[in-house]
């Protein structure tokens, strides 16, 4: 069976996806390629190979104008095999600049995979057919905790520049039991944003940056103490967020203070909540909540490996590639 999975990049081979900066391949198409064989085998990009027997619509990025746009869905009307939607974002339900690309994407898709309950949730009342649900891989292998906690603590926050005004807000309240340092990894656009607004309400916080990359990662979160994930609740796109933030500072040995999104609430075991008492506790004594961190990996590297994930997309690929074969060919267009 091969596979095609439409991509806003192409790659000569499918193992480069591990080096993208595209989260959403890395994490998903990753998952599958970890893999191919001569019985599973994968192409990533634009162009879909004349032997494809399912296409998987990544995602296309909000940069993507329109014609963009257009040319996607051209392609995927005239695929005469099954096709499924990879839908990582709510942008049904949020208006975004991908949202009529995504509601005619969905005329055409013989299934739907969500890497969330939630986003499954807010689709199954505009969508007939199959909504299946795989997550995002964890990408890295697990670190141990920190045995000796630096004087100031240190907590990361990683993410998205999408994610900073959720910070900034945070940071507005936080008033730590002690002096810590928040070290930010994002963008150079995150790094522009924090330079450009007020600091941190609390003179015991000390804000740091570094550009993040996939091999800054680990080495960021060994030189920390604790994570901090606040979630911007004024954001409906974001309530549907994947656990991957979550599951990846706890694999990396961070003891994890969170606000509360539906898809962490199965870990909710493994972590804190960064809006009540225990987030001082944690940043006082970082130690005390190893025993967590354990809990958390093992159950991490059984469920959430490239492997365990590829196996649930090959598994939902074979079965819709087994069922009939009759497609639409009609040409939608936005």
């Amino acid at each position: 069976m091969h596979i095609h999975w439409l991509a806003p990049i192409s790659l000569d081979d499918p193992h480069q996806v591990y080096q993208t900066d595209w989260a959403s391949l890395r994490l998903r198409a990753g998952a599958l390629v970890s893999l191919t064989n001569e019985h599973l085998t994968i192409s990533i990009g634009e162009q879909i190979a004349e032997h494809t027997h399912v296409c998987v619509v990544g995602k296309i990025g909000a940069h993507n104008p329109t014609e963009k746009q257009a040319d996607w869905l051209k392609t995927i009307f005239k695929f005469d095999h099954s096709v499924v939607l990879d839908y990582t974002d709510d942008h049904i339900q949020n208006q975004t600049v991908m949202s009529d690309f995504y509601r005619i994407a969905l005329e055409r898709a013989d299934e739907v995979v969500c890497s969330s309950q939630q986003l499954q949730k807010s689709i199954t009342g505009i969508y007939s057919k199959k909504i299946s649900v795989i997550e995002d891989a964890v990408e890295y292998l697990p670190l141990p905790p920190k045995t000796v906690p630096n004087k100031p603590r240190r907590l990361l926050w990683f993410g998205h520049h999408s994610n900073i005004a959720a910070l900034q807000r945070f940071l507005r309240t936080f008033h730590p039991p002690m002096p810590v340092e928040v070290l930010v990894l994002s963008t150079e656009q995150g790094r522009q944003m924090l330079q450009t607004s007020p600091p941190p309400q609390s003179p015991s916080v000390r804000l740091l940056f570094k550009l993040w990359s996939i091999e800054e990662m680990p080495k960021a979160a060994a030189q920390c103490d604790a994570c901090i994930i606040p979630v911007d609740d004024s954001s409906p796109a974001k309530i549907g967020a994947s656990s991957n933030r979550l599951l990846t500072a706890l694999t990396l040995g961070l003891p994890t203070c969170a606000d509360l999104i539906p898809s962490y609430l199965e870990f909710q075991d493994f972590w804190t909540d960064l809006r009540g008492p225990q987030l001082d506790h944690v940043i006082m004594n970082p130690q005390a909540f190893h025993h967590q961190i354990e809990l958390a990996q093992r159950h991490i590297k059984q469920h959430y490996s490239f492997q365990s994930l590829g196996l649930k997309w090959q598994a939902t690929l074979e079965q819709l590639n087994a069922g009939p074969t009759n497609h639409s060919t009609s040409t939608s267009q936005t």
